[in-house]
Order: structure tokens, then sequence, then C-alpha cells
């Protein structure tokens, strides 16, 4: 049995599943909180591997991903930063996005109308890198960190709808925030199977 855990820390929680092969058999998420993320990284670690019964030395390989690299107990860690011809694309800037924020506070703007602002605002960045996919038919997946906030998948499928992309209905799970921690977990197994396989190869 090969087991493997992924742990994807983010900006605001750490993600920790154990499968064992592509079966998942525990899962744990933590806010951080100002809490330290290496810590929760070992905290999960080892709580979803206790779960099984399973000691340290039975998981074949830990990935992490995210801003897991310095995850010092880690196997290997997995990077979206591997292309070597990125196309330019716009980006908000954050630090005007956040005076923004303060400015709409000292004016007095309710709460709930800044987040409903925040929320359309991003939802609009998602529907025009959906636009350019040219799918017009389907379900879209929300995942990551903000996979489970209500307001943003609402906006989201009202700007499909502004944007004439009825035909897409965006969704989330309960599971979606775990899908860094999955792919690297699962990326984990193949990666260790081929090392594997390359050691028994060396050996012959």
């Amino acid at each position: 049995m090969t087991y493997t855990v992924g742990i994807d820390i983010g900006s605001g929680a750490v993600k920790t599943v154990l499968f064992n092969d592509n079966q998942w058999l525990a899962k744990r998420v933590e806010r951080i909180r100002r809490r330290d993320p290496m810590e929760l990284a070992r905290q999960g670690f080892d709580e979803v591997r206790q779960e099984k019964n399973l000691a340290e030395k039975d998981i074949s390989y830990i990935a992490t991903t995210g801003e897991g690299e310095n995850v010092k107990f880690a196997t290997g860690h997995f990077y979206s930063r591997t292309s070597k011809n990125p196309e330019k694309v716009s980006s908000i800037c954050a630090v005007l996005a956040e005076t923004d924020v303060i400015n709409m506070v000292s004016r007095g703007i309710a709460t709930p109308d800044i987040l409903k602002g925040i929320h359309i605002s991003m939802a609009s960045r998602l529907v025009k890198l959906l636009k350019v996919t040219g799918i017009t038919k389907g379900t879209v997946l929300l995942t990551g960190g903000l996979a489970l906030d209500v307001g943003l998948l609402a906006a989201l499928q009202e700007e499909l709808v502004n944007e004439k992309i009825s035909g897409l209905t965006a969704t989330s799970h309960p599971d979606s925030i775990y899908a860094g921690a999955i792919g690297a977990a699962l990326w984990g197994a193949y990666r260790h199977n081929k090392l594997r396989e390359l050691q028994a190869r060396i050996a012959a």
C-alpha cells in the first residue's frame, strides 16, 4: 500500500489530506489565525495519520504545495511556477484595493455593501478568464480557499448571467477547499511510484 499525505498551506488555512493510492482516507483544515503555519502543518500531518493508526514511517510520500515549501518533514514540494514563456496578464493591485476599502469604511459605507463590491470585483475577473476559454455550457467548480464563500459564489453566478454566459453554472463542494492538498497527495503518489520504478531498474 502507498500512503501519501498532501499539505496545502494557503494565506488563511492549512489543509491536509491522507490518501492510500487513489482512496481518500482522512482530512484536516486549520485556520491560521496568527498561528505558525509550519506547526499547523505538523499538527495536521500527525492527526490524519493517527486517525488511521499509521506511524510516520508508513507514509511513502509527504507532498506540499502553496506556501508549504518550508515544511521540513516533507518529501517534496509541487509548484505552479514552472512556466518558461508566461503570457502577460493584467492584475488588480492589492494595495489600491485595500486603499479603496479603507476609504469606503471612512465614508460610512455599510459592511455588506463593501463585501458585495469585493465579491463582484473578484467574480468579474473570474468570468473574464472563463470567457477566454470559450466554454459556454456546463458546470464551473470553485475550488481553493474561497470556495466556501457563499457571497463569492453568488456574485460569480450573477456575473455569468450579466456576461450572457447563462449556460454555465457556478457551484462549490464542502471539500473544494482541499483541492490543492488532494492534488499534492496524488502527485506525490505518482512521483513516489516513478522513483521506485527507477530504483528497481538501476538495481536490475
